[in-house]
Formats: structure tokens, C-alpha cells, sequence
């Protein structure tokens, strides 16, 4: 739905309940196809502010839960008396357009009928005008027995708490702005808001923030724009500024390599944009080692014959710098363990010895399991091969 979501201008956020069981016992194809279902619903009838998704959870005994999930919409809304109704196969609800809206009426049938057959419920909360929420309920869910999770899903699932950081959102969407700034201050982080690359650069000329995040696409003056003029302010050179863009081609633009420190996508879940943030706002400051190391790597790469250069260009684009930018936001052990065969491969094409040293590296911190380790390692891949 990310395409849909961004030509309308539309939030999408996952919310999952604290602790909730990592893994169940249900029919994937059956819940599947009610989420797709009610997603695209809510989707379809909303024009402004967006749609959340939600999961809750109660535990019945050690292995059993009931479980919530729920869509709510910004959107058209229900009356209560059409509630039943459209439940019904080829109803909708009355002045629902179909040449506006498109559909036979069919997909909520199709839920409720997959929510019994899983021995559950669909229900629907709404008011005329004022959105819908639709919560599956299914009762006793049996919890997944095999409860040995590898290393990289216990990483992935600890909470990002901050302490007061200061952080500037800029959004032309309002609905944007309310729903990132829900997302930071529960996390404990202080937020200042922006509707405008103009306004930003406005505001950071009169105040301090400690991080930027930065909606590419906007009216006027656009996201590059503007962090590239607030690049040009002495006191943000080394403030992170990350993207907000609801496209992962976005990256490849030559123009966004030395503005950005790093991206993050629409519709975002909001524990992997804390993350994102987090590692960013946490990032150890690099020593003169470190530094020379990353200049001898892109040096070396330079120093290849313009020939070389120019067969290999795309793949080390594609293989290696492009991850790289992306699994410093958010990376799992098994995604650490196939970008470092990706790394070993090309080091030996090449015969690159800096590469070939930071792949050894990067195996002996996936051997102890240092997820950190590897994002501050690959830090130097990412700046490509303009990195400094």
C-alpha cells in the first residue's frame, strides 16, 4: 500500500503491544487476507491523515493468548445504523460511490467470514464522518513452542528510550508531524516541528536541535534543498539529518550522498524509525584510526584503473554501498552474515586490501554477535565513493 499511501499523502503506522509473543500458531494465508482486506478498505475511503495498525494481546496461560488486531482510519466513517450492513455480501454503505471508490462490496464479507472460520471475530467501531476502526479477535492463540529465538531478533526487539534529546520534524503534511511527534515524545525525546524546508532553516538559524529528520518531497523548497542549506550553517556541518521518503530508489540520486546521514522509509514502523534515530543520535564520535581507515578505503577503490572502475561501478553501487546505507538503520545477524559474503566476493574480484581487512572485521564481530559493531564498521561503506 506504500504507493497508494504517498500519492495521497497519507500516514501509515504499526503499533504492537509491549511483549507481545514474537511468533503463533494461526492460519497465515486466512489472517493475511483480512489484513489486505481491511487495509485496503481504509486506505480507499480516507483522503486526509492516515491509518494505524495495532495489535494487543492478553495472556490466557503459558501458551495461549487472545489477540487483537485492529485497523483505524481517518476516513468517511459508518453510520451506525450501516454497520451490519456492509458485512453483507455486495452492500455498501448508502452515498458510497462507486465510481469514486471503486469495489463490489465484497472484501468485508470475505473478512468476517475468514475471522469465524479462524474462530474469531471482525467488528467494527465508527461514526459518520469521523473514521472506522476494525478489530480482529481471535481467542485462544496458541504461542509458537519454539521459543529459541536467534540473537538477531532479541537485538531488533529492545526499546529505544531517550533522554530529552531534541529533535526537529519537518513535514508539509500536518497529520505527518502530529504522528512523528506522538512517536518521539513517547520515547522520552523533545520535539519541535517544521511544515516547511524554508521554516526549518528558519528555526535552526534561532535554535539548537540534536537531529533532523527530513521530508524529501515537499512543496517549494524540497528536503535536499533545505538540508543542504542547513549544511551550510557552521554549528549543523555534523548534526544528522535523516531522510523521510517513501522511496527506496530515492538513495541512488548522486545529489542526496552528502546531505544525508541516513534514511528512512514510508510507511515506517515506529520501533525501526526510533532505532534509526537512536543509532544516529548515539553514534561515537570516530577517531583519527578510524578516520584514515575510512579515506584508505575509498583511496584504494580510486586508485583501481578508470577501466575496472567503470565495469564494477554498478555492482559496488548496488551490493555494497546501497546496503550499507541501508542496514545502518536497521539490520538483522543473518542480513550482517549475507552483505559480509557480498563484501568477501568483491574484495577478491578486485583484490581491494582495505575492503579485504574490513571483511575480516566484520567476521569476527558477526561470529560474537556485535550488531553494533557491524553498523560502525560498515559506517565507511555507505558514504560510497565520494566518503571522506
Amino acid at each position: 500500500f506504500r504507493i497508494r499511501v504517498d500519492e495521497k499523502s497519507l500516514f501509515l503506522v504499526v503499533e504492537s503491544a509491549d511483549d507481545i509473543p514474537e511468533r503463533i500458531m494461526a492460519d497465515e494465508s486466512r489472517l493475511r487476507q483480512i489484513l489486505v482486506n481491511l487495509v485496503g478498505n481504509a486506505v480507499k475511503f480516507t483522503e486526509s491523515g492516515g491509518i494505524k495498525i495495532s495489535t494487543d494481546f492478553e495472556q490466557l496461560d503459558e501458551n495461549h493468548i487472545s489477540l487483537s488486531i485492529s485497523v483505524q482510519d481517518t476516513g468517511i466513517g459508518i453510520s451506525r445504523d450501516e454497520q451490519d450492513v456492509i458485512f453483507d455480501s455486495f452492500k455498501q454503505q448508502e452515498g458510497q460511490s462507486s465510481r469514486k471508490y471503486g469495489g463490489t462490496g465484497l472484501g468485508l464479507a470475505i473478512s468476517r467470514k475468514l475471522s469465524r472460520l479462524m474462530g474469531g471475530t471482525l467488528t467494527v467501531d465508527s461514526e459518520k464522518g469521523n473514521g472506522s476502526t476494525f478489530t480482529l479477535s481471535l481467542e485462544s492463540v496458541e504461542i509458537d513452542s519454539d521459543t529459541n529465538l536467534p540473537p538477531e531478533n532479541r537485538e531488533n526487539q529492545e526499546k529505544v528510550q531517550f533522554t530529552g534529546e531534541r529533535i526537529l520534524a519537518v513535514d508539509d503534511v500536518q497529520t505527518n508531524l502530529l504522528l512523528l511527534q506522538h512517536i518521539l515524545t513517547s520515547a522520552g525525546a523533545r520535539v519541535i516541528t517544521a511544515d516547511s524546508g524554508q521554516a526549518a532553516i528558519d528555526l535552526v538559524e534561532r535554535d539548537s536541535v540534536d537531529l533532523i529528520i527530513m521530508d524529501i518531497r515537499m512543496p517549494g523548497m524540497d528536503g535536499r534543498t533545505a538540508a543542504s542549506r542547513i549544511r551550510e550553517i557552521p554549528a549543523y556541518r555534523n548534526t544528522p539529518i535523516i531522510a523521510l521518503t517513501a522511496s527506496v530508489s530515492i538513495t541512488r540520486e548522486k545529489n542526496h550522498q552528502n546531505t544525508f546521514d541516513g534514511w528512512a522509509y514510508k510507511p515506517f514502523k515506529a520501533h525501526e524509525l526510533l532505532r534509526t534515530i537512536h543509532q544516529f543520535l548515539n553514534r561515537p564520535a570516530e577517531s583519527s584510526a578510524m578516520r584514515n581507515f575510512g579515506q584508505r578505503l575509498w583511496d584504494e577503490y580510486r586508485e583501481f584503473p578508470e577501466e575496472l572502475r567503470t565495469v564494477h561501478q554498478k555492482h559496488i553501487e548496488d551490493k555494497v554501498i546501497l546496503p550499507a546505507r541501508r542496514l545502518v538503520q536497521s539490520m538483522t545477524l543473518g542480513e550482517a552474515r549475507e552483505y559480509l559474503e557480498e563484501l568477501e566476493a568483491v574484495s577478491k574480484t578486485l583484490d581491494w586490501p582495505a575492503l579485504r581487512q574490513l571483511s575480516g572485521e566484520l567476521a569476527s564481530a558477526v561470529k560474537t554477535y556485535r550488531i553494533d559493531i557491524v553498523r560502525e564498521k560498515i559506517h565507511f561503506l555507505s558514504e560510497g565513493t565520494d566518503g571522506k
